[in-house]
């Protein structure tokens, strides 16, 4: 299970509203030290509250992989849970990019986001080598499905399943980076509350679209399976997350 490539997925890399290392960043461009210094301090308290998150939204993940039935209340439950954690995280980037904006000058910003620069890129290199990871879980899924599954009919609807879901899923992904890593308007020292919140709104609705296909894929191949069929079927599933 790969709960840390989900979380990241979910709501890591992408989904910084400060500029990437802004703390390293604002030593070297910020002339303040006192500034620089409470910058790192915010910094560091929403990264305690990141790793809080993370575990959070880890254990409820959990419960939605050990579920085995096919009610949907089950999972709208957790899917729930996962949204509510994830909007008191996002209300505290939000008020943190708020915080440290007020205190650097436009010129000290823009100076950290071109310093910045190479974390960017090495956000979206992480970016793609997700889908490489993915392509190797993917690829397991499909082989249990061609090897528990009988007769060819059945194992042709099963694979159809996991290939609508692997295509609404690395859609998902990728329009959730294109938001943030190709979105200037995000990342500009005037960028008001309006931008930001629906840049939040719009990935949190790609989110969901993704997190609903993954949870209709599961019930789907719980149904068209006995259950020692699933067993494995349904443990590659929950190790694509």
């Amino acid at each position: 299970m790969i709960i840390a490539l989900l979380i990241s997925l979910i709501m890591g890399a992408q989904d910084f509203l400060l500029i990437p290392n802004i703390d390293k960043h604002a030593r070297k461009q910020v002339e303040s030290k006192e500034v620089a210094h409470s910058i790192k301090v915010i910094v560091k308290e929403l990264s305690k509250k990141q790793k809080e998150f993370n575990k959070e939204q880890g254990d409820n993940w959990k419960k939605l992989e050990g579920i085995k039935s096919t009610d949907t209340d089950e999972y709208s439950m957790i899917l729930e849970d996962l949204k509510k954690t994830r909007k008191v995280l996002q209300d505290l980037q939000k008020e943190a990019r708020k915080e440290i904006a007020n205190m650097l000058t436009e010129e000290e910003w823009n100076n950290i986001y071109l310093s910045a620069s190479k974390d960017f890129e090495k956000h979206k290199k992480g970016a793609n080598k997700t889908f490489e990871k993915l392509d190797k879980r993917f690829s397991k899924l499909e082989k249990s499905i061609s090897k528990e599954i009988e007769p060819e009919l059945r194992k042709d609807e099963l694979l159809s399943i996991v290939s609508r879901f692997k295509e609404q899923f690395y859609g998902g992904i990728k329009k959730q980076n294109d938001l943030y890593f190709n979105n200037p308007e995000l990342w500009k020292y005037e960028a008001d509350a309006q931008t930001i919140n629906e840049t939040i709104s719009r990935a949190n609705e790609i989110r969901m679209a993704y997190l609903d296909a993954f949870v209709k894929s599961r019930i789907q191949l719980i149904e068209f399976t006995t259950e020692k069929e699933r067993q494995k079927i349904i443990r590659r599933l929950n190790k694509l997350f």
